[in-house]
Protein backbone atom coordinates (compact mmCIF):
# COMPACT_ATOMS: atom_id res chain seq x y z
CA UNK A 1 0.00 0.00 0.00
CA UNK A 2 1.36 3.34 -0.74
CA UNK A 3 0.77 6.45 1.10
CA UNK A 4 -1.57 8.19 -1.49
CA UNK A 5 -4.04 5.77 -1.09
CA UNK A 6 -3.22 3.69 -3.88
CA UNK A 7 -2.93 -0.15 -3.82
CA UNK A 8 -0.36 -1.96 -6.37
CA UNK A 9 -1.83 -5.75 -6.34
CA UNK A 10 -5.28 -6.84 -6.51
CA UNK A 11 -7.87 -5.57 -4.09
CA UNK A 12 -10.24 -7.51 -1.54
CA UNK A 13 -13.34 -6.34 -0.70
CA UNK A 14 -13.09 -8.20 2.90
CA UNK A 15 -9.50 -6.43 3.74
CA UNK A 16 -9.11 -3.28 1.21
CA UNK A 17 -10.61 -1.00 3.80
CA UNK A 18 -7.74 -1.64 6.30
CA UNK A 19 -5.16 -0.50 3.44
CA UNK A 20 -7.17 2.94 2.90
CA UNK A 21 -6.20 5.79 4.67
CA UNK A 22 -7.50 7.03 7.63
CA UNK A 23 -10.03 10.05 7.99
CA UNK A 24 -8.23 13.36 8.48
CA UNK A 25 -9.83 16.17 10.67
CA UNK A 26 -8.51 19.53 9.81
CA UNK A 27 -9.44 23.11 9.78
CA UNK A 28 -9.33 23.49 6.10
CA UNK A 29 -9.21 27.69 6.26
CA UNK A 30 -5.46 27.15 6.91
CA UNK A 31 -4.89 25.96 3.38
CA UNK A 32 -7.01 29.07 1.67
CA UNK A 33 -4.86 31.02 -0.61
CA UNK A 34 -5.26 33.86 -3.05
CA UNK A 35 -5.71 32.99 -6.50
CA UNK A 36 -5.73 29.08 -5.69
CA UNK A 37 -9.19 27.08 -5.15
CA UNK A 38 -8.33 24.60 -1.88
CA UNK A 39 -10.08 21.43 -3.07
CA UNK A 40 -8.45 18.61 0.20
CA UNK A 41 -5.48 17.31 1.17
CA UNK A 42 -3.95 13.61 0.02
CA UNK A 43 -3.60 11.23 1.94
CA UNK A 44 0.02 11.96 2.64
CA UNK A 45 -1.52 15.56 3.76
CA UNK A 46 -0.14 17.54 1.00
CA UNK A 47 -2.78 20.03 -0.18
CA UNK A 48 -4.69 19.58 -3.50
CA UNK A 49 -5.40 22.95 -4.93
CA UNK A 50 -6.31 24.21 -8.71
CA UNK A 51 -5.89 27.88 -9.84
CA UNK A 52 -8.66 30.29 -9.02
CA UNK A 53 -9.08 31.08 -12.95
CA UNK A 54 -9.11 27.56 -13.58
CA UNK A 55 -12.07 26.51 -10.84
CA UNK A 56 -13.99 29.27 -12.67
CA UNK A 57 -13.56 27.92 -16.13
CA UNK A 58 -15.16 24.62 -15.15
CA UNK A 59 -18.34 22.89 -13.45
CA UNK A 60 -18.00 20.15 -10.07
CA UNK A 61 -20.11 17.27 -9.61
CA UNK A 62 -19.79 16.19 -6.56
CA UNK A 63 -21.10 12.73 -6.18
CA UNK A 64 -22.10 10.40 -3.02
CA UNK A 65 -24.99 8.99 -1.25
CA UNK A 66 -27.39 11.55 1.66
CA UNK A 67 -25.09 12.07 4.64
CA UNK A 68 -21.28 11.81 2.96
CA UNK A 69 -20.60 15.40 3.28
CA UNK A 70 -21.16 16.59 -0.13
CA UNK A 71 -22.89 19.91 0.73
CA UNK A 72 -20.17 20.30 3.28
CA UNK A 73 -17.34 19.93 0.80
CA UNK A 74 -18.99 22.19 -1.89
CA UNK A 75 -19.57 24.85 1.09
CA UNK A 76 -15.74 24.88 1.69
CA UNK A 77 -15.37 25.73 -1.84
CA UNK A 78 -18.13 28.43 -2.14
CA UNK A 79 -16.40 30.01 1.06
CA UNK A 80 -13.65 30.56 -1.07
CA UNK A 81 -15.55 32.03 -3.94
CA UNK A 82 -16.93 34.68 -1.85
CA UNK A 83 -13.72 35.82 -0.67
CA UNK A 84 -12.29 36.05 -3.90
CA UNK A 85 -15.56 38.75 -4.59
CA UNK A 86 -17.96 36.30 -6.87
CA UNK A 87 -21.01 36.06 -6.72
CA UNK A 88 -22.42 32.75 -5.08
CA UNK A 89 -25.76 31.34 -5.13
CA UNK A 90 -26.92 28.36 -3.55
CA UNK A 91 -30.31 26.24 -4.24
CA UNK A 92 -30.69 23.85 -1.96
CA UNK A 93 -34.26 21.66 -1.77
CA UNK A 94 -33.18 19.68 1.21
CA UNK A 95 -32.92 22.43 3.51
CA UNK A 96 -29.21 21.40 4.86
CA UNK A 97 -28.73 22.00 8.30
CA UNK A 98 -25.50 23.87 8.42
CA UNK A 99 -24.99 25.57 4.75
CA UNK A 100 -26.42 28.31 5.44
CA UNK A 101 -24.31 29.50 9.17
CA UNK A 102 -21.14 28.40 6.92
CA UNK A 103 -22.02 31.26 3.97
CA UNK A 104 -23.14 33.33 6.72
CA UNK A 105 -20.07 33.46 8.23
CA UNK A 106 -18.36 33.03 5.27
CA UNK A 107 -19.55 36.22 3.94
CA UNK A 108 -19.12 38.24 7.59
CA UNK A 109 -15.73 37.00 7.26
CA UNK A 110 -15.57 38.73 3.83
CA UNK A 111 -17.23 41.63 4.16
CA UNK A 112 -20.16 40.82 1.73
CA UNK A 113 -24.03 40.64 2.24
CA UNK A 114 -25.28 37.04 3.00
CA UNK A 115 -29.39 36.81 1.57
CA UNK A 116 -31.19 33.66 2.38
CA UNK A 117 -34.76 33.17 0.31
CA UNK A 118 -36.96 30.10 1.32
CA UNK A 119 -39.51 29.05 -1.33
CA UNK A 120 -41.16 27.01 1.30
CA UNK A 121 -45.12 27.34 1.92
CA UNK A 122 -45.40 28.70 5.58
CA UNK A 123 -42.32 31.75 4.58
CA UNK A 124 -43.37 35.37 4.40
CA UNK A 125 -43.08 37.66 0.81
CA UNK A 126 -39.69 37.25 -0.19
CA UNK A 127 -38.93 38.57 -3.64
CA UNK A 128 -40.25 39.58 -7.25
CA UNK A 129 -39.31 36.04 -9.38
CA UNK A 130 -40.61 38.58 -12.32
CA UNK A 131 -38.52 41.52 -11.81
CA UNK A 132 -37.49 43.44 -15.33
CA UNK A 133 -38.48 40.08 -16.79
CA UNK A 134 -39.03 40.62 -20.79
CA UNK A 135 -41.81 38.77 -22.75
CA UNK A 136 -39.81 36.34 -24.27
CA UNK A 137 -37.67 35.47 -20.59
CA UNK A 138 -41.08 35.43 -18.87
CA UNK A 139 -42.40 32.25 -21.65
CA UNK A 140 -38.94 30.58 -21.24
CA UNK A 141 -39.47 30.05 -17.28
CA UNK A 142 -43.61 29.00 -17.79
CA UNK A 143 -42.19 26.46 -20.24
CA UNK A 144 -38.74 24.79 -18.07
CA UNK A 145 -40.68 26.16 -14.85
CA UNK A 146 -44.21 23.80 -15.66
CA UNK A 147 -42.00 21.40 -17.72
CA UNK A 148 -44.15 21.67 -20.94
CA UNK A 149 -41.58 20.32 -23.18
CA UNK A 150 -42.39 17.52 -25.65
CA UNK A 151 -41.68 13.85 -24.60
CA UNK A 152 -42.97 12.18 -27.60
CA UNK A 153 -46.23 10.78 -26.20
CA UNK A 154 -49.73 11.31 -26.17
CA UNK A 155 -49.59 14.04 -23.45
CA UNK A 156 -47.33 16.13 -26.24
CA UNK A 157 -50.99 17.27 -27.52
CA UNK A 158 -51.69 18.68 -24.16
CA UNK A 159 -48.28 20.32 -23.70
CA UNK A 160 -47.99 22.32 -27.32
CA UNK A 161 -51.64 23.66 -26.16
CA UNK A 162 -50.11 25.09 -22.75
CA UNK A 163 -47.05 26.13 -24.49
CA UNK A 164 -49.37 28.64 -26.95
CA UNK A 165 -51.60 29.92 -23.93
CA UNK A 166 -47.98 30.40 -22.04
CA UNK A 167 -46.81 32.31 -24.82
CA UNK A 168 -50.01 34.62 -24.92
CA UNK A 169 -49.93 34.94 -20.64
CA UNK A 170 -46.60 36.15 -21.38
CA UNK A 171 -47.51 39.12 -23.49
CA UNK A 172 -49.20 40.69 -20.49
CA UNK A 173 -45.68 41.52 -19.30
CA UNK A 174 -45.02 44.35 -22.05
CA UNK A 175 -47.45 46.59 -20.39
CA UNK A 176 -46.44 46.66 -16.99
CA UNK A 177 -44.81 44.97 -14.33
CA UNK A 178 -46.18 42.07 -12.20
CA UNK A 179 -45.35 39.43 -10.05
CA UNK A 180 -46.36 35.87 -10.50
CA UNK A 181 -49.87 36.28 -8.24
CA UNK A 182 -50.61 39.32 -10.34
CA UNK A 183 -49.92 37.10 -13.74
CA UNK A 184 -52.64 34.77 -12.74
CA UNK A 185 -54.69 37.36 -12.11
CA UNK A 186 -53.97 39.33 -15.73
CA UNK A 187 -54.38 35.93 -17.22
CA UNK A 188 -57.78 35.17 -15.45
CA UNK A 189 -59.11 38.51 -16.71
CA UNK A 190 -57.83 38.26 -20.29
CA UNK A 191 -58.30 34.69 -20.98
CA UNK A 192 -61.72 33.89 -19.29
CA UNK A 193 -61.56 30.53 -20.50
CA UNK A 194 -58.62 29.54 -19.22
CA UNK A 195 -59.25 27.05 -16.90
CA UNK A 196 -61.48 25.33 -19.50
CA UNK A 197 -59.16 26.23 -22.52
CA UNK A 198 -55.73 24.65 -21.02
CA UNK A 199 -56.48 23.60 -17.46
CA UNK A 200 -53.37 21.86 -17.15
CA UNK A 201 -51.62 25.67 -17.43
CA UNK A 202 -54.12 27.59 -15.46
CA UNK A 203 -53.10 24.35 -12.23
CA UNK A 204 -49.66 25.15 -12.40
CA UNK A 205 -50.20 28.65 -12.37
CA UNK A 206 -52.23 28.31 -9.54
CA UNK A 207 -50.11 26.56 -7.72
CA UNK A 208 -47.01 28.96 -7.81
CA UNK A 209 -49.64 31.95 -7.14
CA UNK A 210 -49.69 30.26 -3.93
CA UNK A 211 -46.52 30.39 -3.08
CA UNK A 212 -46.81 33.36 -0.32
CA UNK A 213 -42.90 33.72 -1.12
CA UNK A 214 -43.49 35.62 -4.48
CA UNK A 215 -46.38 37.74 -3.53
CA UNK A 216 -44.59 40.82 -3.08
CA UNK A 217 -42.97 43.63 -5.45
CA UNK A 218 -40.01 44.40 -3.25
CA UNK A 219 -37.52 42.41 -1.11
CA UNK A 220 -34.12 41.25 -2.16
CA UNK A 221 -33.35 41.14 -6.19
CA UNK A 222 -31.79 37.75 -7.72
CA UNK A 223 -29.35 39.96 -9.00
CA UNK A 224 -28.02 41.30 -5.66
CA UNK A 225 -24.88 39.25 -5.31
CA UNK A 226 -24.00 39.58 -9.34
CA UNK A 227 -23.85 43.69 -8.48
CA UNK A 228 -22.35 43.04 -4.94
CA UNK A 229 -20.66 39.96 -4.61
CA UNK A 230 -21.23 37.82 -1.35
CA UNK A 231 -23.96 34.92 -1.64
CA UNK A 232 -28.20 34.33 -2.27
CA UNK A 233 -28.63 30.66 -0.60
CA UNK A 234 -33.04 29.46 -1.74
CA UNK A 235 -34.17 26.84 0.46
CA UNK A 236 -36.36 25.02 -1.74
CA UNK A 237 -38.23 21.56 -1.02
CA UNK A 238 -38.16 18.09 -2.67
CA UNK A 239 -41.48 17.65 -2.82
CA UNK A 240 -43.72 20.43 -2.81
CA UNK A 241 -45.50 20.80 -6.32
CA UNK A 242 -45.46 24.38 -6.43
CA UNK A 243 -41.86 25.14 -4.71
CA UNK A 244 -40.22 22.36 -7.42
CA UNK A 245 -41.51 24.31 -9.92
CA UNK A 246 -40.31 27.72 -8.28
CA UNK A 247 -37.09 26.11 -7.93
CA UNK A 248 -36.44 24.96 -11.31
CA UNK A 249 -37.98 28.86 -12.31
CA UNK A 250 -35.56 30.78 -9.57
CA UNK A 251 -32.26 28.68 -11.25
CA UNK A 252 -33.42 29.76 -15.25
CA UNK A 253 -34.02 33.50 -13.71
CA UNK A 254 -30.29 33.02 -12.60
CA UNK A 255 -29.21 32.14 -15.99
CA UNK A 256 -31.64 34.32 -18.14
CA UNK A 257 -29.54 37.54 -15.82
CA UNK A 258 -26.29 35.93 -16.36
CA UNK A 259 -27.14 35.77 -20.15
CA UNK A 260 -28.51 39.85 -20.01
CA UNK A 261 -25.17 41.34 -18.94
CA UNK A 262 -22.66 43.35 -21.46
CA UNK A 263 -20.11 41.10 -22.40
CA UNK A 264 -18.16 44.13 -23.39
CA UNK A 265 -17.41 44.79 -20.16
CA UNK A 266 -15.89 42.78 -17.51
CA UNK A 267 -18.63 41.62 -15.10
CA UNK A 268 -18.17 39.84 -12.01
CA UNK A 269 -17.95 35.50 -11.62
CA UNK A 270 -20.63 33.71 -10.33
CA UNK A 271 -20.76 30.61 -8.76
CA UNK A 272 -24.30 28.37 -8.37
CA UNK A 273 -24.43 25.33 -6.41
CA UNK A 274 -26.90 23.10 -7.03
CA UNK A 275 -27.78 20.89 -4.33
CA UNK A 276 -29.57 17.66 -5.22
CA UNK A 277 -29.57 18.67 -8.89
CA UNK A 278 -32.21 16.43 -10.29
CA UNK A 279 -35.01 18.80 -8.30
CA UNK A 280 -33.67 21.89 -10.55
CA UNK A 281 -33.39 19.93 -13.73
CA UNK A 282 -35.15 21.07 -16.98
CA UNK A 283 -34.34 21.50 -20.76
CA UNK A 284 -32.38 25.35 -20.45
CA UNK A 285 -30.70 24.02 -17.09
CA UNK A 286 -29.05 21.15 -19.11
CA UNK A 287 -28.37 23.21 -22.25
CA UNK A 288 -26.61 25.87 -19.52
CA UNK A 289 -23.89 23.19 -18.81
CA UNK A 290 -22.41 23.67 -22.21
CA UNK A 291 -22.85 27.72 -22.27
CA UNK A 292 -22.91 28.95 -19.13
CA UNK A 293 -19.05 29.28 -18.94
CA UNK A 294 -19.15 31.88 -21.74
CA UNK A 295 -21.67 34.28 -19.30
CA UNK A 296 -18.39 34.02 -16.54
CA UNK A 297 -20.59 31.54 -14.22
CA UNK A 298 -19.21 28.05 -13.23
CA UNK A 299 -22.04 25.41 -12.09
CA UNK A 300 -21.19 22.59 -8.88
CA UNK A 301 -23.71 19.85 -9.56
CA UNK A 302 -24.54 17.87 -6.45
CA UNK A 303 -26.04 14.25 -6.66
CA UNK A 304 -25.96 10.95 -5.01
CA UNK A 305 -25.77 8.40 -8.41
CA UNK A 306 -26.37 8.09 -11.72
CA UNK A 307 -29.74 7.34 -11.44
CA UNK A 308 -30.34 10.78 -10.43
CA UNK A 309 -29.17 11.96 -13.46
CA UNK A 310 -32.03 9.77 -15.14
CA UNK A 311 -34.69 10.66 -12.71
CA UNK A 312 -36.03 13.70 -14.84
CA UNK A 313 -39.48 15.01 -16.47
CA UNK A 314 -41.18 13.43 -18.84
CA UNK A 315 -40.39 16.14 -21.36
CA UNK A 316 -35.76 15.43 -20.93
CA UNK A 317 -34.14 12.26 -22.49
CA UNK A 318 -32.53 10.02 -19.62
CA UNK A 319 -29.20 9.55 -21.58
CA UNK A 320 -29.18 13.03 -22.58
CA UNK A 321 -29.47 14.60 -19.15
CA UNK A 322 -26.77 11.84 -18.29
CA UNK A 323 -24.01 12.55 -21.08
CA UNK A 324 -24.59 16.49 -20.72
CA UNK A 325 -24.11 16.16 -17.20
CA UNK A 326 -20.93 13.87 -17.37
CA UNK A 327 -19.60 15.41 -20.28
CA UNK A 328 -19.11 18.84 -18.90
CA UNK A 329 -18.12 18.49 -15.73
CA UNK A 330 -14.48 18.67 -15.75
CA UNK A 331 -14.04 18.42 -12.05
CA UNK A 332 -15.46 15.75 -9.97
CA UNK A 333 -15.85 14.87 -6.49
CA UNK A 334 -17.27 11.23 -5.58
CA UNK A 335 -17.53 10.15 -2.05
CA UNK A 336 -18.02 6.38 -1.12
CA UNK A 337 -20.47 4.97 -3.08
CA UNK A 338 -22.60 1.15 -2.87
CA UNK A 339 -24.36 1.63 -5.92
CA UNK A 340 -22.37 -0.58 -8.42
CA UNK A 341 -23.43 1.33 -11.62
CA UNK A 342 -21.47 4.40 -10.07
CA UNK A 343 -18.89 2.51 -8.40
CA UNK A 344 -17.88 1.26 -12.17
CA UNK A 345 -18.10 4.55 -14.02
CA UNK A 346 -16.19 6.29 -10.79
CA UNK A 347 -13.56 3.54 -11.09
CA UNK A 348 -12.90 3.96 -14.98
CA UNK A 349 -12.77 7.40 -14.66
CA UNK A 350 -9.56 7.20 -12.47
CA UNK A 351 -7.57 5.12 -15.37
CA UNK A 352 -5.93 1.82 -15.19
CA UNK A 353 -2.27 0.78 -14.22
CA UNK A 354 -0.44 -2.65 -14.97
CA UNK A 355 0.01 -4.71 -11.76
CA UNK A 356 1.99 -7.82 -11.80
CA UNK A 357 0.16 -10.85 -10.11
CA UNK A 358 1.67 -13.52 -9.47
CA UNK A 359 0.82 -17.17 -10.35
CA UNK A 360 2.41 -20.50 -8.64
CA UNK A 361 1.59 -24.19 -9.67
CA UNK A 362 0.12 -26.63 -7.33
CA UNK A 363 0.35 -30.82 -8.14
CA UNK A 364 -0.80 -34.21 -6.40
CA UNK A 365 1.48 -36.40 -5.08
CA UNK A 366 1.04 -40.37 -5.24
CA UNK A 367 -0.61 -39.83 -1.75
CA UNK A 368 -3.21 -37.23 -3.42
CA UNK A 369 -1.43 -34.51 -1.00
CA UNK A 370 -1.01 -31.07 -2.78
CA UNK A 371 1.89 -29.77 -3.18
CA UNK A 372 3.23 -26.26 -4.47
CA UNK A 373 6.58 -25.62 -6.89
CA UNK A 374 9.22 -23.30 -5.95
CA UNK A 375 9.39 -21.87 -9.26
CA UNK A 376 6.83 -18.57 -9.31
CA UNK A 377 5.76 -16.88 -12.23
CA UNK A 378 4.60 -12.88 -12.56
CA UNK A 379 1.69 -11.97 -15.12
CA UNK A 380 1.12 -8.25 -15.85
CA UNK A 381 -2.57 -7.50 -15.43
CA UNK A 382 -4.47 -4.25 -15.84
CA UNK A 383 -6.76 -2.94 -12.77
CA UNK A 384 -8.35 0.12 -12.36
CA UNK A 385 -6.10 3.07 -10.30
CA UNK A 386 -9.00 3.29 -7.85
CA UNK A 387 -11.05 0.76 -8.65
CA UNK A 388 -14.56 -0.39 -7.39
CA UNK A 389 -13.25 -2.19 -3.91
CA UNK A 390 -12.18 0.49 -2.93
CA UNK A 391 -14.86 2.94 -4.20
CA UNK A 392 -16.79 0.94 -1.90
CA UNK A 393 -15.13 1.25 0.96
CA UNK A 394 -13.50 4.73 1.29
CA UNK A 395 -13.83 5.89 4.62
CA UNK A 396 -16.07 9.29 5.61
CA UNK A 397 -15.11 12.37 4.37
CA UNK A 398 -12.70 10.58 1.75
CA UNK A 399 -13.24 11.37 -1.69
CA UNK A 400 -12.03 10.43 -5.33
CA UNK A 401 -10.37 13.44 -6.86
CA UNK A 402 -10.63 13.47 -10.89
CA UNK A 403 -9.61 16.23 -12.95
CA UNK A 404 -7.16 17.91 -10.12
CA UNK A 405 -4.35 16.25 -11.81
CA UNK A 406 -3.78 12.44 -11.09
CA UNK A 407 -6.62 10.88 -9.93
CA UNK A 408 -6.27 9.99 -5.96
CA UNK A 409 -7.80 10.21 -2.95
CA UNK A 410 -8.35 13.45 -0.92
CA UNK A 411 -10.41 14.26 2.86
CA UNK A 412 -12.04 17.48 3.36
CA UNK A 413 -13.34 18.29 6.77
CA UNK A 414 -16.49 20.72 7.35
CA UNK A 415 -16.17 24.28 7.32
CA UNK A 416 -16.16 25.24 11.19
CA UNK A 417 -18.81 27.44 12.15
CA UNK A 418 -21.36 28.01 14.62
CA UNK A 419 -24.89 26.79 13.32
CA UNK A 420 -27.13 29.93 13.63
CA UNK A 421 -31.05 29.96 12.95
CA UNK A 422 -31.48 32.38 10.45
CA UNK A 423 -34.63 33.47 8.80
CA UNK A 424 -35.38 35.04 5.55
CA UNK A 425 -35.92 39.03 5.55
CA UNK A 426 -39.87 39.61 4.89
CA UNK A 427 -40.95 41.66 2.41
CA UNK A 428 -43.86 44.23 1.85
CA UNK A 429 -46.78 42.07 0.94
CA UNK A 430 -49.00 42.93 -2.26
CA UNK A 431 -52.41 44.49 -1.05
CA UNK A 432 -54.45 41.08 -0.16
CA UNK A 433 -57.20 42.12 -2.77
CA UNK A 434 -55.04 41.98 -5.61
CA UNK A 435 -53.98 38.16 -5.09
CA UNK A 436 -55.38 35.81 -6.74
CA UNK A 437 -55.43 32.94 -3.80
CA UNK A 438 -54.77 33.32 -0.14
CA UNK A 439 -51.54 32.65 1.01
CA UNK A 440 -50.80 28.85 2.05
CA UNK A 441 -54.66 28.24 1.43
CA UNK A 442 -56.25 25.83 -1.20
CA UNK A 443 -55.08 26.52 -4.85
CA UNK A 444 -59.18 26.34 -6.01
CA UNK A 445 -60.47 29.23 -3.90
CA UNK A 446 -62.07 31.40 -5.72
CA UNK A 447 -60.09 33.91 -8.27
CA UNK A 448 -61.05 38.01 -8.43
CA UNK A 449 -62.13 39.09 -12.01
CA UNK A 450 -59.90 42.06 -11.67
CA UNK A 451 -57.05 43.77 -10.39
CA UNK A 452 -58.38 46.93 -8.89
CA UNK A 453 -57.43 49.93 -10.57
CA UNK A 454 -55.07 51.67 -7.36
CA UNK A 455 -52.54 48.32 -7.47
CA UNK A 456 -52.16 48.62 -11.33
CA UNK A 457 -51.03 52.60 -10.80
CA UNK A 458 -48.46 51.89 -8.72
CA UNK A 459 -47.03 49.64 -11.22
CA UNK A 460 -46.71 51.85 -14.05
Amino acid sequence: TRLSGRLDGLTDIRTVAESLPKTKAFDPRKYFADGEMFLGLDADGNAVTIPMDVWRSLHAQFTGPSGTGKSSAAAVKLAQSIAAGDAVYGLDPKGDAWLASVLYEACEAAGKPFHLLNLRPDQPPQFNLLADVTPTELAELLVAGFALGDSGGEADHYRRRDRRIARRVSRLAEKRALTVPELYAEAQKTFPDLEDDAEGFDLHLNELASLPCLSTRDGVPLDVALKNGGCVLIVGHTRDAAVLKAQRMVLIRLLQLLEARDRTREQRHATIFLDEFKYMLSAPAVSALGTVRDRGCNLILAHQSLGDLEDCGEDLRPEAVRNSVLDNTQLKWCYRNKDEATAEWIADMTGRIVIDTERRVVMRNELLSETVEAKRTLDQRERHLIDTNMIKSLPDRCAVVIGAGEARLAFVSPYPVTKRKLEPVAAPPLPMETLPVEPADLIDVPIPETVPASSAEALI
